[in-house]
């Protein structure tokens, strides 16, 4: 029987009231999937529940545009999707509150799959256990209650009742976890009670009752400040393993990484001329450590990078390379004058060796220095190799020393000691 009840009670089709926040919800979704994909681990499936939402809501809005709901079938067939997506989305609740409090038991996500698909059965197997063909004429028409509509009813309760005792249990077992999860657990939890409200309201206003979309709309609502807020921590993640990657810890100059990065930067080069790399070891430096401690080691090892900082500018970038060794990269500066740079920089560190009133037996800790030009056909191990060796040079001769490497061959150039 087809009754155009809708326009025959008011000036417009209030089915089309719902088609507006859905569409809005749709959006948000839509939104809310595409960022999900794009970012950490865990908001995976947080993209895969979305899924499921946007398949309903569209299902939803086609049914709508195409059939207007206006003759008994498709308002009974339209009341039967509504309980679908509340039964789909369900099962997808469980699952993801299991996901989140990393359960290893899918005891609960098995039960919710059952119970439906259980009802499920029920809506689309029969046209009188849960709901009825018949239409009842209220405010809106909707759909008259079967017998077995109470599993509904009670599924929602009990869904309700599960989400809040996980909570509750959730914020006294493991309060990390806790703190880091309820913003997206509350909003099942809210999404939940609100279906169970729904479970009584829904059979009498299936079309023009904004409850219908309040819920999903607060769900998908607090899902995208969730997402965000999971965006925002990723990225001030990735900040500081940025940092980590690119300064060292303890000093303050730029880590090993950087360094070698910077080395094969200027290797790339179009024009390697006046182009150098140094090593610079602090000698005696396992002496310092067994006679003052390893904090005064580590004392020397900073206020031997103030003095690099001090040294260093646009063209010119200061490393550690790991333990008690620096590194230096010149960039477009002629041979004297880094030859003066690296003398200021042994003079700035014995006279802080000085104040810090550090002594050894019969030996005094210094500076062993091994710096290289670049050339044409040099690989990064090549530099490496060339300055370790122009290094190892100056500790042979004597220590506290800068000896320059030809870049060539084997044989050390020039011996400039201190």
């Amino acid at each position: 029987m087809n009754v155009n009840f809708l326009q025959k009670t008011f000036e417009i089709n209030f089915t089309f009231l719902g088609t507006i926040p859905t569409i809005i919800v749709l959006l948000i979704l839509i939104m809310l999937y595409v960022i999900s994909t794009l970012f950490i681990q865990r908001l995976k499936y947080v993209g895969q529940a979305v899924i499921i939402e946007c398949f309903i809501l569209i299902t939803l809005i086609v049914y709508l545009f195409l059939t207007h709901a206006r003759s008994d079938l498709e308002i009974f067939n339209y009341s039967r999707l509504l309980y679908l997506s509340y039964i789909a989305l369900a099962a997808v609740i469980v699952g993801a509150t299991s996901w989140m409090t990393k359960k290893k038991t899918k005891i609960p996500f098995v039960t919710a799959v059952i119970m439906s698909t259980i009802i499920i059965i029920l809506i689309f197997s029969n046209d009188t256990w849960f709901i009825t063909r018949g239409v009842q004429y209220g405010s809106t028409p909707s759909s008259i209650k079967g017998p077995y509509f109470f599993i509904f009813q009670l599924y929602s309760i009990i869904l309700a009742l599960y989400i809040l005792v996980d909570f509750i249990l959730l914020y006294y077992r493991n309060r990390a976890l806790f703190r880091e999860i309820w913003l997206l657990y509350g909003a099942i939890l809210l999404y939940c009670i609100h279906t169970t409200y729904l479970s009584y309201i829904i059979i009498n206003y299936p079309f023009n009752n904004p409850n219908l979309y309040l819920s999903t709309l607060l769900f998908a609502t607090l899902k995208t400040i969730y997402t965000f807020k999971k965006i925002k921590e990723t990225i001030v993640k990735r900040e500081s393993y940025y940092q980590a990657y690119l300064y060292d810890d303890m000093t303050g100059l730029y880590s090993r990484n950087y360094a070698l990065e910077n080395i094969q930067h200027l290797l790339n080069a179009v024009h390697l001329n006046n182009h150098y790399f140094a090593i610079i070891d602090v000698d005696y430096f396992k002496m310092i450590n067994d006679r003052y401690g390893h904090h005064k080691g580590d004392l020397v090892l900073k206020n031997l990078a103030l003095i690099l900082k001090k040294q260093s500018a646009h063209s010119i970038i200061s490393g550690r390379l790991g333990g008690d060794e620096f590194v230096m990269t010149f960039k477009e500066m002629t041979k004297e004058k880094v030859q003066k740079n690296l003398e200021n920089i042994l003079l700035d560190y014995n006279n802080m060796i000085d104040q810090m009133g550090i002594q050894l037996d019969e030996v005094r800790t210094g500076l062993s220095i091994g710096c290289i030009p670049f050339h044409e056909g040099m690989k990064e191990k090549d530099v490496l190799s060339l300055a370790d060796a122009a290094m190892y040079e100056a500790k042979k001769s004597g220590k506290n020393t800068i000896v320059f490497h030809l870049g060539h061959t084997d044989h050390a150039g020039m011996i400039q000691k201190q």
